[in-house]
């Protein structure tokens, strides 16, 4: 058994490599093994030099205030053993512990929502019929979240009505929610940008909607009138046809 320190050539220990080689023994477990005698690294061994190794970047992750542990320590896991970390859900705020390769990650919750989601937005979804609809009058069209003009959309229905949309790209900024688009027309589905007006409220919109109130009433009135005229008229003409064969009968008799 060689002492410490005893130096040797390198092929009487059956090592193919011309060198010399040095007796040592391992400062942290005391395992003595020959190591090359100009080595200028680490003289522990290599499973102490590993665990100084992953000590070192244990004590950096406790200074940062990271909090970990190991997988044997976790009831719920079970199979290898991993370092896992305390992480939270981006998303909903769950607290969990997970692997170095998924930190700061969704949870599954989250993830398998978040693309089932994507998964049935435009044309993926089997109900696409466009992206665009029509609600009493009004046309909306839906934008993608890469849109510079995603943050006017209905939350539920991802939608923007067109004819604010036009006008914000008009203008290259979004519209802001107190802010009211007017046609001049009348016409809420002629969205031509000659047709449209930007209004700062909807107070300076109130006297345009009374108007228009108005005129519909006026509409109205005029279509029951010209309604009851052409009735009126069906009915004399039954009556002059009526007095005209009393006038026959009558002289008939006569």
């Amino acid at each position: 058994m060689p002492n410490i320190g005893d130096i040797i050539h390198s092929q009487e220990i059956g090592i193919k490599q011309r060198c010399l080689y040095r007796w040592s023994g391992c400062p942290d477990c005391g395992i003595e093994r020959w190591i090359r005698k100009n080595c200028s690294k680490d003289m522990r061994c290599a499973k102490c030099a590993s665990k100084n190794r992953f000590n070192k970047h244990y004590a950096n992750l406790r200074s940062n205030g990271i909090k970990f542990c190991s997988s044997k320590e976790l009831s719920s896991l079970s199979g290898k053993k991993r370092t896992m970390y305390y992480d939270k859900c981006s998303n909903c705020g769950k607290e969990l512990w997970r692997q170095k390769v998924t930190l700061g990650k969704l949870c599954q919750q989250c993830s398998a929502k978040i693309d089932r989601v994507e998964r049935m937005l435009g044309t993926n979804n089997p109900c696409w019929k466009g992206g665009r609809s029509i609600c009493q009058g009004y046309i909306s069209v839906h934008v993608y979240s890469d849109s510079p003009y995603y943050a006017m959309r209905n939350k539920s229905t991802r939608m923007v009505l067109e004819h604010r949309l036009i006008v914000a790209q008009s203008l290259g900024r979004c519209l802001e929610k107190w802010e009211v688009v007017h046609h001049k027309d009348g016409n809420r589905s002629n969205n031509d940008i000659k047709n449209l007006e930007l209004l700062p409220n909807a107070s300076s919109h109130t006297p345009f909607t009374m108007m228009q109130s108005r005129i519909y009433k006026l509409e109205r009135i005029t279509n029951e009138l010209e309604c009851e005229i052409k009735e009126a008229k069906k009915r004399i003409t039954i009556i002059e046809a009526e007095n005209e064969l009393l006038k026959q009968q009558l002289a008939i008799s006569v």
